[in-house]
């Protein structure tokens, strides 16, 4: 086992894709998982299975909202729960607009849950009150898209790209006590892109295969990696961006 039996992991996005891999894999790993989706009732079917049941707790709640309350609820959870090993934030959004379909609303509505929440989730962390003393950790999800152009991900690049510099700049903040990761996905086939291409979907899929040399990745393709990354054989890595999307960003080099 990676994890001890007491090792609480706050893991957000986690009902469903990357979120709900990397969950799951922690539990198996010997963890304890407190998880954080909108839909509770989703939340909680998602570890129903007696594997993960007993060591999973629901926080049902929506980031986006009351962002200036998020380091009182963190604080709160620590109190319930006990002081959190490790804070994994997987909860985003994706859309595709070109420049003049782009609002300052959405813009925002974007930037609150993929960049804003964070920031203040990861504030909360760094107490000393909310997280433990042995290795406490961050891990977020940037995405490659932070590293190269698309078409049409002017706000989505843009989040994924401050998160990554942010993850930076707090590494070197927090290094005395606390390691802080970004992992950059490629192209991983999670039900959030499915609804996002909708019924053009398998299409989709099928014209980025030729991008992907080792093929189109799957939810615990990260979850592996977060996993490593959140464990004692990562304990003299932090700062980095690990990239994990099957060779793609080589043949965009």
């Amino acid at each position: 086992m990676l994890f001890k039996d007491t090792d609480h992991f706050f893991v957000t996005g986690a009902s469903s894709g990357i979120g709900l891999a990397i969950g799951q894999a922690i539990i198996k790993n010997g963890g304890i998982v407190v998880g954080v989706a909108r839909d509770e009732k989703k939340l909680i079917d998602a570890y129903s299975d007696s594997v993960y049941s007993n060591h999973f707790f629901a926080e049902p709640r929506d980031l986006s909202c009351d962002i200036d309350q998020l380091q009182r609820w963190v604080i709160e959870i620590s109190n319930k729960y006990g002081k959190l090993k490790a804070l994994v934030l997987c909860a985003g959004i994706r859309y595709t607009k070109p420049l003049k379909a782009i609002s300052y609303e959405a813009s925002l509505k974007l930037f609150n849950l993929n960049y804003f929440s964070e920031i203040q989730l990861i504030k909360a962390f760094s107490s000393r009150v909310v997280s433990c003393d042995d290795d406490p950790n961050i891990v977020v999800m940037s995405s490659i898209v932070a590293l190269n152009s698309n078409m049409g991900l002017c706000d989505y690049g843009a989040s994924k790209a401050a998160l990554l510099n942010s993850v930076k700049s707090l590494a070197l903040e927090l290094a005395s006590r606390i390691r802080v990761n970004a992992i950059l996905p490629g192209f991983v086939d999670t039900d959030m892109i499915q609804k996002w291409q909708g019924s053009h979907y398998e299409e989709f899929k099928n014209s980025i295969n030729n991008h992907y040399p080792l093929g189109i990745g799957k939810p615990e393709y990260i979850a592996d990696a977060c996993l490593f990354l959140l464990s004692d054989k990562a304990r003299w890595i932090t700062g980095t961006g690990m990239i994990v999307d099957g060779g793609a960003s080589l043949l965009n080099a």
